[in-house]
């Protein structure tokens, strides 16, 4: 067993609830504020002159976000490996061996109970939750799209970026 694998098994219950809860908010946390410092970014290169005004919103959303993720990655798996001075481990990411073929026989099972709590948790938030429109529509920032490159590049951060980054 490895170093790691062996800290991360000699966490105390209180220690383990700990990191659960800061985890999130260490990455939620940093999300923020990298979208707060690209808003400064674009402010300053707003009032510098660049016209920011006259790229293309598609492209403009794709870069933007792209660059959000990408910063956001860097500083929330970053700054605990400049701090921690050691490596993540496959162990304490909970991937330490192949899938067999009993996780392919639960994924159905999984997936199912998934389903199911996802539709109890939305009945319950949609009747006791009332001052929520559930009606509304999601703001992705690609709207007024016209072309076949627009559509790709929406797809390509929709699909592919947005879900590696979280």
């Amino acid at each position: 067993m490895s170093s790691n694998s062996s800290k991360l098994h000699k966490r105390s219950l209180k220690q383990r609830i700990l990191l659960c809860v800061l985890l999130p908010v260490w990455a939620l946390g940093g999300f923020f504020l990298v979208q707060e410092l690209v808003l400064l970014l674009i402010s300053a290169l707003f009032s510098l002159g660049v016209p920011i005004d006259q790229v293309n919103g598609s492209l403009l959303q794709l870069i933007g976000s792209a660059v959000v993720y990408t910063m956001t990655l860097l500083l929330v798996i970053g700054v605990p490996y400049l701090v921690r001075k050691q490596r993540t481990s496959k162990e304490e990411l909970g991937v330490h061996r192949l899938p067999s073929w009993m996780d392919i026989v639960w994924v159905p099972v999984g997936v199912g109970a998934y389903l199911f709590l996802t539709l109890i948790v939305t009945s319950l938030a949609m009747s006791f939750l009332t001052f929520i429109d559930f009606e509304q529509a999601q703001e992705t920032g690609f709207t007024g799209m016209s072309s076949g490159y627009e559509y790709i590049l929406a797809f390509l951060m929709l699909v592919v970026i947005a879900p590696i980054a979280e």
